[in-house]
């Protein structure tokens, strides 16, 4: 196989394998499919400058993924543990929406700079 193809896999797993064992946000991030993929969503909405709750969150995730009740778990610790912030919406008071905090927003911007590097081909 092309060692073009080789090494981004393996670097990229690497990582991966560094990041699951790290304490705090990363290993969260990394716990399950679903908790990227929220975190995702939350990092997205963030930087689009949209605001995202946990009907929106269900609305877009696959139920093959996870299903109501996960994704209300992620978000709960998630906030417990501060990695969001939960706040109002500006548009509707009853709907509670989540930002990430300023450390996942520094981790995000790392992780994509990161990926960027190991997926320069």
């Amino acid at each position: 196989m092309n060692l073009k193809i080789i090494n981004p896999l393996e670097d990229f797993l690497n990582d991966l394998f560094q990041l699951h064992t790290e304490k705090g946000f990363p290993k969260f991030f990394y716990t399950s499919r679903a908790n990227v993929v929220i975190v995702l969503l939350v990092a997205k909405s963030d930087l689009t400058r949209d605001e995202i709750g946990f009907e929106d969150i269900c609305s877009i995730v696959p139920k093959s993924i996870t299903s109501r009740s996960t994704i209300k778990s992620i978000l709960d610790e998630a906030t417990l543990k501060n990695y969001f912030i939960k706040t109002n919406s500006k548009n509707d008071r009853r709907k509670k929406i989540f930002k990430p905090s300023h450390e996942v927003n520094l981790f995000m911007k790392k992780w994509i700079q990161r990926n960027r590097e190991i997926f320069r081909i």
